[in-house]
């Protein structure tokens, strides 16, 4: 299509709409790409999930951290936010039998 409007010199209304034209493709009706596009999902959802159970983790950990301390710095507590979920845990478990 492109070579045919090169040859009429009208490339460019052609490109322009090309570009202007939006195309919908619903591939989940494709059999051979539904498995991967649900397990993509899948994993999207199971990551999802874990950054909000270590968030939430963080959190308490710095609410905790908060009662026996006071304010802390932003370093700090950004740095936290940083601890895989299951050290985040054990430090929670940990100053939440000291305080």
């Amino acid at each position: 299509m492109l070579l045919v409007a090169k040859l009429r010199n009208a490339s460019q209304l052609v490109q322009r709409e090309i570009d202007d034209v939006s195309i919908t493709i619903d591939v989940s009706n494709i059999p051979v790409l539904r498995e991967p596009i649900y397990r993509a999902a899948r994993e999207g959802l199971e990551q999802g999930i874990e950054q909000g159970r270590s968030a939430g983790m963080a959190d308490l950990f710095v609410a905790q951290l908060f009662t026996a301390f006071g304010e802390l710095p932003d370093d700090v507590v950004a740095r936290i936010g940083e601890l895989p979920t299951v050290h985040l845990m054990e430090l929670a478990i940990d100053i939440g039998t000291s305080i």
